[in-house]
């Protein structure tokens, strides 16, 4: 019986996708569900071996490693500044979050506040495991270990199982 180096692979990256779900959760990111929905993974046979890719929304990366103040004002909101839209994409979706959320707040506060502090703002920094960011980083490097542990038990194995496949082929061999 051949060792399934597939299988134990996509049971790596289920046990990464389980840990970033929890880190999500553990930091209150969960409005709609989407990000944790999107988590995934595949895996690549890529020469000499394999690759377990990591998948989800585009915001992961965002919410992890946050947008400064400069950037907010400069691409998603200034508002000192018109540009002659009648609706913006940002607003909108803050309005829509909002919604979801059932908060009583402007989506220009909120955006006045992303474009002053950053995203995160500073409160949610002050209130969040992590200042709010980090999830997705903070995860991978506290699973460093065990993906390494269990990655090395799964070639461990394999070794084990074509070193004693090779043992009784000769034995075979050699007894004939």
């Amino acid at each position: 019986m051949a060792i399934d180096y597939n299988a134990i692979l996509n049971e790596i990256g289920e046990d990464v996708v389980v840990a970033l779900t929890k880190e999500l959760l553990a930091q209150n990111h969960r409005a709609t569900g989407s990000l944790i929905g999107s988590l995934n993974t595949r895996l690549q046979v890529i020469p000499n071996g394999f690759e377990i890719q990591g998948l989800m929304n585009r915001y992961g990366f965002i919410l992890d490693q946050g947008v400064r103040s400069s950037v907010v004002k400069a691409r998603m909101y200034n508002p000192h500044v018109r540009t002659g839209r009648k609706h913006s994409d940002y607003i909108q979706a803050l309005a829509d979050w909002i919604k979801l959320k059932g908060l009583n707040v402007s989506p220009f506060a909120i955006a006045a506040a992303h474009a002053r502090e950053g995203i995160p703002t500073k409160r949610r920094q002050a209130t969040t495991r992590n200042k709010g960011k980090g999830w997705l980083s903070l995860t991978l490097r506290e699973k460093k270990d065990s993906i390494g542990q269990s990655l090395s038990e799964g070639i461990t194995k394999g070794l084990r199982f074509d070193l004693n496949s090779l043992i009784r082929e000769n034995q075979k061999k050699f007894a004939a």
